[in-house]
């Protein structure tokens, strides 16, 4: 999902994509895994882990190779005008070239869709399947720690491939090609997106043979199991789960869907867990091209941040949610108070998309030609003017119409917004080409493009209407590093509230059911979370937009947002998400019904293999063991105090218990 992501923002520009297309893009992966999930997650707990998890490798090289294949077929990537033709003099106008010679390259869509299904398939196998072998084998303290690792690891994945995308963005994407008009801080720029998706495809080639070495159950499982106590939310149908050939049937599946959805603090778990988790995959599609707007960066310089973000905020915070319960010996009540208060804590810490560069002055798009009024025409997107602003189904905002640029200094050029090649002129207003300055001379002063004769910019003193190339940078060096520390608290908290979350869903059901459960939870959180909020933030995005790239009269990408009005919905997004998580986390709590503590019989612990002392002490906090303990006559381990054991050491019945054999077990 990393590589993904941190090429969002170039393959929309690559494919002439709007933001709301290439959300489709990140959705698709969450439709394809929510459906099999479910399936997994039933499948998963009596077929062969091992083989599911190698098929799930192989798709996921397959699907990475798919999403590199574009490259191969689209063709060299053509951007701009020469010199002599993107300024505007008494010879000639600017003009579109290259319509109608070959399909729309947008279609290519279908292509990154196919290819995200396919890695949806191979991570939901991988992932829940490793999950689920992950608690077999540990002990119910030190579950959370493991998920945590677990979820760090993951979440390093993506940052490596932030990072390491980020660089690759500075390479051209045709590479070898010699004659290059663009460089790597022009609007226009397109890097190597497609080396990434090369390397994980191999990358998955190789771990699917790793894959194919892991058992069907590892030697700790069955020991582990015995010791283990029940903290599932005591339930009807409980003992019909505790049948040996339970799940072997079909009319064993609808059981399991009631016990599961008459369970409230699961529901209200998997409540938060949608919201949670569909912000968290929108954010992380667009993280990169929020600090690209709102901060001016460049593409590859904005994923390089983002991937110093993730780095200690979405690995660290997956680590800390794991060493928070296992310091605190948390059980579920714990946990359900621990993201409780980190929902309350990210509620403020939102607050960080409201931290942003000014939005730098554009003549004709939020500023006035300096000598005249601009043709300017705003009108709704959705030509729903009479809704109001918080409207959630228009997100009414305004756009520039194709004259909004357009003024009678530069009138006679017929100037396009098909290439965005910004200047920044004398006055200190930026214009989106040298076209709609309508400057007439350009020369080149140490490797940097200086414009003159420029009838849209007023002469000062003794420049003639001169401007250079490049945006009017405006150091903001203080806002971005507030809004790098506030963001990365945030992740820190979020991802810890994922870990935890991981964690007590696993706890609250039966233990036949945690697969099933977490399958179920899965499918609700990508189909109710993670595959709207992408799309939503993409709408988000577009509707922000002042100026469109048109191309053959097609609106494709967006050229410049409005960076204002993108902040404030961002964080209001943010807001409601994180309200509608802590309610939830709070009613978790609240409904959460705890069952009778459940101890191993005498049978669980015979069947198992030999348990030390110090085992025994391990697992007192999980209620399996005390320190000391008295075999009553049903057969159960009673936990008594420590004096009791000294004043009335204790019986075995030797008629049923082999002296021998219990002096092994203990």
């Amino acid at each position: 999902m990393g590589i993904n992501n941190v090429n969002t923002s170039t393959i929309e520009r690559r494919f002439d994509m709007q933001s709301s297309q290439v959300a489709w893009i990140t959705s698709s992966y969450d439709m394809a895994s929510g459906v099999l999930g479910i399936i997994l997650g039933y499948l998963g707990g009596f077929f062969h882990k091992g083989k599911i998890m190698t098929f799930g490798a192989g798709c996921l090289a397959l699907g990475s190779f798919i999403m590199f294949s574009p490259h191969l077929f689209v063709g060299n990537y053509k951007y701009g005008t020469s010199p002599e033709d993107s300024h505007c003099d008494l010879y000639g106008n600017q003009t579109n070239t290259g319509c109608g010679t070959g399909s729309s390259v947008s279609n290519y869509i279908f292509v990154f869709v196919l290819g995200q299904m396919f890695h949806a398939i191979g991570g939901t196998a991988v992932f829940n399947t490793g999950l689920t072998i992950l608690d077999d084998n540990v002990p119910n303290s030190d579950t959370a720690l493991y998920v945590g690792i677990m979820h760090c690891f993951s979440a390093l994945g993506p940052a490596v491939a932030f990072l390491a995308g980020g660089a690759l963005l500075n390479l051209y994407v045709d590479i070898g090609r010699h004659s290059v008009s663009v460089s790597p801080g022009d609007p226009g720029w397109i890097g190597a997106w497609w080396i990434g998706f090369l390397i994980s495809g191999i990358a998955s080639v190789l771990v699917t043979f790793l894959m194919a070495c892991f058992p069907r159950e590892f030697p700790e499982a069955k020991r582990l199991k015995a010791l283990k106590s029940a903290e599932a939310y005591a339930t009807a149908g409980k003992d019909e789960m505790e049948r040996d050939d339970f799940g072997r049937k079909w009319k064993d599946i609808w059981l399991s869907i009631k016990v599961i959805f008459c369970n409230p603090s699961w529901i209200f778990l998997t409540i938060a867990a949608t919201v949670e988790s569909g912000a968290v995959n929108s954010f992380a599609t667009f993280l990169p091209k929020v600090l690209q707007f709102q901060f001016s960066l460049t593409t590859s310089a904005s994923a390089l941040f983002a991937g110093v973000l993730v780095v200690p905020g979405a690995a660290g915070g997956q680590l800390l949610g794991g060493i928070i319960p296992k310091c605190f010996n948390m059980r579920l009540r714990g946990l359900l108070i621990t993201m409780t208060v980190c929902s309350f804590l990210g509620f403020f810490l939102g607050a960080a998309f409201l931290i942003k560069c000014p939005m730098p002055k554009i003549a004709g798009v939020n500023v006035e030609y300096f000598n005249a009024p601009t043709h300017v025409s705003y009108y709704s997107i959705r030509e729903a003017a009479q809704l109001p602003f918080f409207c959630f189904t228009t997100l009414r905002s305004l756009e520039l119409d194709e004259e909004a640029i357009v003024h009678e200094c530069n009138a006679r050029c017929h100037c396009t917004t098909s290439d965005y090649e910004p200047l920044c002129g004398h006055d200190g207003v930026e214009y989106f080409s040298p076209c709609h300055a309508e400057c007439s001379n350009i020369t080149e002063i140490d490797g940097s493009k200086i414009y003159s004769d420029c009838a849209c910019i007023p002469e000062l003193s003794s420049d003639f209407g001169q401007a250079r190339e490049g945006i009017c940078e405006d150091d903001c060096t203080v806002k971005f590093i507030g809004f790098l520390i506030l963001t990365l608290c945030l992740m820190l908290t979020t991802f810890a509230v994922n870990t935890i979350g991981h964690a007590a869903t696993i706890r609250c059901v039966h233990e036949k059911q945690r697969g099933f459960a977490y399958g179920i939870q899965t499918f609700i959180v990508r189909m109710l979370g993670n595959v709207p909020f992408p799309i939503l933030m993409g709408v988000l995005f577009d509707n922000s937009c002042l100026v469109w790239q048109e191309k053959c009269d097609e609106t494709t990408s967006c050229w410049i947002y409005d960076t204002d009005t993108m902040s404030v919905k961002l964080t209001l997004m943010l807001a409601v998400v994180k309200v509608i998580s802590f309610v939830a986390f709070l009613l978790s709590y609240l409904a959460f019904k705890a069952p009778e503590e459940a101890q191993p019989t005498i049978k669980d612990i015979l069947d198992g293999e030999s348990i030390g002392a110090e085992e025994v002490t391990a697992n007192h906090n999980n209620a399996a063991f005390d320190q000391s303990a008295e075999l009553g006559q049903n057969g159960r381990v009673t936990p008594v105090d420590e004096s009791d054991i000294k004043r009335h050491p204790p019986a075995f019945d030797s008629t049923n218990f082999d002296n021998d054999v219990i002096a092994t077990k203990f």
